[in-house]
Parts: C-alpha cells; structure tokens; sequence
C-alpha cells in the first residue's frame, strides 16, 4: 500500500507541475490519465478532498457532536446511549477512536454490526460492536474505528531524491 501512495503521490507532483506550466504533451496525458485512473480506483480509501475521513461517513467530529444522544439499535430493538468517545492513537494517516454506548437493558447484545440511528438527526451509522466493561446495572458496547485520512499533495511531502 506504501508503494501505490508514494506512486499516486509522485503522480500528483508530476500534474501538479504540469498543470502550472500549463503545457501537456502525448508522454505527460497518458501518464497523468493512468495515476488519474489509479486514484480514481483507491480514492475513497487514500485520496480525499475534506478535512476528515470521509465527507458522508463517520467520523470522529461527527460522533462527538453526537455525545450523549440515544440511538435507536437494529437489526435488534432497542437503545443505546453514546456515553463517551475515547481518542485511539494518532498519525496522520488514520483516525482511531472508541465509542462506548450504554444500554439501560438487561438483555445482551451478541457482539456484531449494527445499524445505529441518531434519535435527534436520524443519521444512521453501521457499527461493529462488542460488550465492553461498564459501572452498575447497565450493558455498555465499544465500537472501535480505525479511518483512512484523506491524503493531499502537502500530505505526500517532498519527492524522494
């Protein structure tokens, strides 16, 4: 994977530098057209244009405006309440962090996917999840995220010599 992005990323620099001189032959359209159809290929997983992991996907920003809503549980029935956000290791090609929900119900959930709808927006999420430690009477579930940032030609730092 590290060889395809330093690749899509000398790609870039290449276009980059075309499109500022504004001059493209036959050699520089084939070649800008192959890393163009490449990044096409992998963009949703390495090239991105916002400034999270995905514009319409989940996101760590989007689940901490979300702290403390209620949502709805299916395929089962039920709620469960987002009751923290835990921040997982950083760098600059991921974002990594837990949700951990609560469940005021006694029954357990079998750990799995599940979609998750936001009471208050109606935003729907599918998540992986699985029974975590919890206080008193309550169940709590973890559902742990590992997201591909976008990756941008500052991203991609300078050429290798």
């Amino acid at each position: 994977m590290h060889g395809a992005v330093h690749e899509i990323c000398s790609s870039l620099r290449d276009l980059d530098d075309i499109v500022a001189t504004q001059a493209m032959d036959r050699r520089d359209f084939l070649k800008t057209s192959g890393a163009a159809l490449v990044a096409a290929m992998l963009g949703p997983f390495v090239i991105g244009s916002g400034s999270g992991p995905s514009v319409d996907g989940p996101s760590r920003d989007k689940f901490a405006a979300l702290l403390g809503t209620w949502f709805g549980l299916a395929p089962a029935s039920g709620w469960l309440q987002l009751v923290a956000l835990n921040d997982g290791p950083t760098s600059r090609l991921t974002e990594q962090f837990t949700l951990v929900f609560r469940s005021p119900s006694a029954a357990v959930l079998p750990e799995g996917v599940y979609q998750l709808t936001a009471a208050e927006t109606r935003e729907a999420f599918e998540v992986f999840l699985q029974a975590a430690d919890g206080v008193g009477a309550d169940r709590y579930y973890a559902g742990v995220f590992n997201l591909l940032r976008p990756l941008s030609i500052a991203s991609c730092g300078p050429p290798s010599p």
